[in-house]
């Protein structure tokens, strides 16, 4: 009886260590979104070893008009594993916005042809990244096609 509680606790108690991330919905961009990426080896776990694939992170930014900016953000980190967000971030200066959701707060400022995502004191991984993926902070380059 004592090993089966031990074995249900330490299930329970490890549950919220584990986490998972679903693509996020995009909004409505108010037109063709401009679209930032930036590329990244990730390293997979494998049963012979261990692989490091090339992957693509990307940033969609719409127009919202003056003091807002709807944002959807996709990005794998180690074993692939995701990290998702979308929103409307309102502006805090020029070229700079913010996005504040829950205990999230995510900031965007463009500097020329790059976009900088910075996810401050790593406050949105844990709602919206499967572990081990972070936000960080990350510079996505525009893509002009």
């Amino acid at each position: 009886m004592g090993l089966k509680f031990c074995t249900v606790f330490l299930v329970i108690a490890l549950v919220p260590l584990l986490s998972s991330a679903e693509e996020a919905d995009k909004p409505d961009f108010n037109g063709a979104p401009r679209r930032f990426e930036q590329r990244q080896d990730v390293t997979m776990i494998r049963e012979h070893g261990l692989e490091v694939r090339s992957v693509k992170n990307q940033v969609l930014v719409g127009n919202g008009g003056g003091n807002s900016l709807p944002f959807w953000v996709h990005l794998s980190g180690e074993n692939l594993h995701l990290c998702s967000i979308s929103g409307t971030a309102k502006r805090k200066g020029v070229r700079h916005y913010v996005y504040r959701g829950g205990a999230c707060l995510l900031d965007i400022r463009f500097k020329g042809h790059t976009l900088v995502l910075s996810d401050v004191n790593d406050s949105c991984a844990p709602q919206y990244c499967a572990a081990p993926a972070v936000f960080g902070v990350r510079d996505f380059v525009e893509v002009t096609k």
